[in-house]
């Protein structure tokens, strides 16, 4: 059975994203977050890029 996108986000307290350089991994943890908190759930979305793409892909300042 393959669970959708939503059900991963309800019944999962951790989901990691990961994988090579350039295939979207900030875009889609960006986007899973915004789900996540859509739902009414809290959300952390956390990198070890010292780039600050994902800050600016949130709308995160300083």
């Amino acid at each position: 059975m393959t669970a959708t996108l939503s059900e991963v986000l309800r019944d999962h307290k951790v989901v990691v994203v990961c994988g090579t350089g350039g295939v979207g991994k900030t875009t889609v943890s960006a986007s899973l977050a915004l789900g996540a908190a859509l739902q009414g759930r809290r959300a952390l979305v956390m990198t070890i890029d010292p780039a600050r793409r994902l800050a600016d892909s949130l709308g995160v300042s300083g």
